[in-house]
């Protein structure tokens, strides 16, 4: 789609993912590098700025890159990464932040920081997280829990 309207004024790049040097580090101390099955490229500010400017991207929303890793700090140290380059190129790049699920307090805690704190766009949940997906009980919590619509219970399988 942006190769043909690529010159177009104000597209946003949605699907764009920031890889950190602790991210990759995670994933080698973990033994998941390959769990996509391919090699994660290494990213590089400068050169995404080149590749918008030369496909006429004006936003790019920064997410973090699969397979989440199962460190919390490594999840907050990418949050912060994306901050601080929304933050260095204004209007260039917008984030969606991780979440360290399936610790389901850690990522109330984190949404709650990435949005005050950090000012994140968004949030980012992948549709499962080794493989615990989304409506297992324990995950749906996350968007229930107060601050985030309510009661902790899921929805009724009747209803």
């Amino acid at each position: 789609m942006i190769a043909a309207n690529g010159f177009a004024q104000g597209v946003i790049d949605v699907h764009s993912h920031i890889i950190t040097p602790e991210f990759v580090s995670a994933l080698e101390t973990e033994g998941r590098l390959m769990d996509e099955g391919f090699p994660l490229p290494k990213y590089d500010v400068e050169n995404h700025l080149r590749w918008m400017d030369e496909a006429g991207v004006e936003t790019s929303v920064l997410t973090l890159a699969a397979p989440q890793p199962s460190s919390a700090e490594v999840v907050r140290q990418t949050n912060e990464a994306a901050a601080r380059i929304k933050k260095e190129h204004p209007g260039r790049f917008l984030f969606c932040a991780a979440l360290p699920l399936p610790d389901v307090s850690k990522a109330i805690e984190e949404a709650k920081f990435a949005l005050d704190v950090l000012k994140a766009d968004g949030i980012k949940l992948a549709t499962n997280v080794d493989g615990q997906y989304l409506a297992r009980h324990a995950l749906f919590c996350v968007e229930r829990t107060q601050g985030f619509g309510g009661s902790a219970s899921p929805p009724s399988r009747t209803s």
